[in-house]
């Protein structure tokens, strides 16, 4: 598969994952994202979409991070990373 087919078939899950968090299934999110990263690991909304659908405050941060390696310019990369910040900070110990 050429890098086009990977990148349309991985903005296919993407938008796919998104409608699963709309639905609170962060589950399904979370395996279609990873399906995305895997195909596109240069696709910022890949990461962002595992980062919403981590229910590991680390993980979820060490997603957005990625997403703000990829693109630093990214307004929801950064705001990515400031939520899971805030999460791990309201995590249990």
């Amino acid at each position: 598969m050429d890098n086009q087919n990977q990148n349309t078939e991985a903005l296919d899950l993407i938008v796919k994952a998104r409608e699963a968090l709309r639905r609170g299934d962060k589950e399904t999110a979370h395996n279609l994202g990873e399906q995305a990263a895997l195909l596109a690991p240069g696709m910022e909304d890949a990461w962002l979409v595992l980062t919403a659908s981590e229910p590991n405050p680390e993980e979820a941060l060490a997603y957005a991070q990625q997403a703000l390696e990829i693109n630093p310019s990214s307004e929801r990369a950064r705001k990515a990373v400031e939520w899971a910040i805030a999460r791990t900070k309201q995590a249990p110990k």
